[in-house]
């Protein structure tokens, strides 16, 4: 599973020994296309990684989506659960799944 460090206060050491917990969360469920380490990740045309979400292909659009034109996303999911995808302009999504057979797929225009 990945991990991602949770907020942590800045430290500053000034000629003393210092101890510091810093925390990592490896529940992901929603990822953050605003925030400048993905926005200025430098992602586009490779395959990367985001927070446990992997893509390739893709990169910040307008600093607020993620766009993936002819590439793929990969979302981590655990168990019985639910994937809520929005989109805007025009889109096609095709799901599927390592262990089931079924398949969905959802193309589109929000224009």
């Amino acid at each position: 599973a990945p991990y991602v460090q949770k907020l942590t206060s800045n430290v500053k050491v000034d000629g003393a020994a210092l101890t510091k917990t810093i925390g990592f969360n490896s529940n992901i469920t929603v990822w953050d296309f605003t925030a400048d380490d993905f926005v200025n990740g430098g992602f586009a045309g490779q395959a990367a990684t985001y927070n446990g979400l992997s893509f390739t292909n893709a990169k910040s659009h307008n600093n607020v989506y993620l766009y993936s034109g002819t590439g793929t996303v990969s979302v981590p999911v655990k168990g019985d659960c639910k994937i809520a995808v929005s989109a805007c302009y025009q889109y096609s999504f095709y799901f599927e799944s390592e262990t089931e057979s079924t398949v969905g797929v959802k193309t589109g225009s929000t224009s």
